[in-house]
């Protein structure tokens, strides 16, 4: 039994898959297809983009990070205070 399907057709149900769970896919494979010939200070300008974002978003979502981001008192330092 020849089971061959169309390439547009499998293309077509992956992209409606993708869409459907919500996943970034195409998003991040445009943003990869954007970024993969940018110079050393382009890709460190990306890092830098994002992990503001990152930051900004873990600020907004993180109880944790809104109250300053104190160490728990569980958690000694790793050298004696001067």
């Amino acid at each position: 039994m020849n089971m061959n399907v169309p390439a547009w057709f499998s293309r077509s149900i992956y992209r409606a898959q993708e869409a459907a769970m919500h996943r970034p896919t195409f998003a991040m494979l445009a943003e990869l297809e954007r970024t993969q010939w940018l110079s050393r200070e382009g890709i460190e300008a990306c890092q830098t983009q994002r992990l503001n974002y990152e930051l900004a978003s873990a600020l907004a979502h993180s109880p944790g990070m809104q109250q300053g981001c104190s160490r728990p008192a569980w958690l000694k330092p790793s050298r004696p205070a001067r």
